[in-house]
């Protein structure tokens, strides 16, 4: 009989994923974060609404630019979680910070959108005013966003122009 052929070694295993769970997890804590912070200035929600606060309202229009401007506070301590000091090191071993913050921005971004656009609508004393209001500060937000969004894929370019993985072009035919 011919020798029989020697087994074939097991295909590598895929790295383990748990470390592409925690990318997942931190958009599933921002996400629900920001649903927190839409519903907290909301009216009360029909079926547990008398279980909870009819709404809460932590500011008005007078302390709107102050609030914004305290929101980025979270740039710095993105900035620290990222640059790991030596001196925080052994709080920035947990996972438990990165979540805490990223929830903290999930919930106050929603209710400074959230307490934005309603703020707007308060404006007008009549429907058609009070339309117009919601349907420019509406637009303003979307506005905000894509540009927000332009100058962060700018910025990202800039900072670090080979960190992305580019596409192969496309085969000549």
């Amino acid at each position: 009989q011919p020798p029989r052929p020697a087994p074939r070694p097991p295909p590598p295993s895929p790295p383990h994923p748990s470390h592409l769970r925690f990318p997942l997890l931190l958009v599933a804590t921002y996400n629900t974060g920001d649903l927190v912070g839409k519903w907290l200035p909301a009216p009360r929600l029909p079926l547990i609404g008398r279980y909870l606060p009819a709404r809460v309202r932590l500011f008005g229009r007078g302390m709107l630019p102050v609030v914004v401007l305290l929101h980025l506070c979270f740039i710095p301590a993105f900035l620290l979680m990222v640059s790991k000091p030596p001196q925080l090191a052994s709080l920035l071993k947990s996972d438990a910070v990165p979540l805490t913050i990223v929830l903290l921005l999930g919930v106050s971004t929603g209710y400074i959108g959230c307490m934005c656009l309603s703020l707007a609508a308060e404006r007008g004393t009549t429907a058609a005013q009070k339309e117009m209001a919601g349907m420019v500060s509406s637009f303003a937000l979307m506005v905000g966003l894509s540009a927000g969004s332009a100058l962060g894929l700018a910025l990202s370019n800039f900072i670090a122009p080979n960190a992305a993985p580019s596409l192969p072009p496309p085969p000549i035919t």
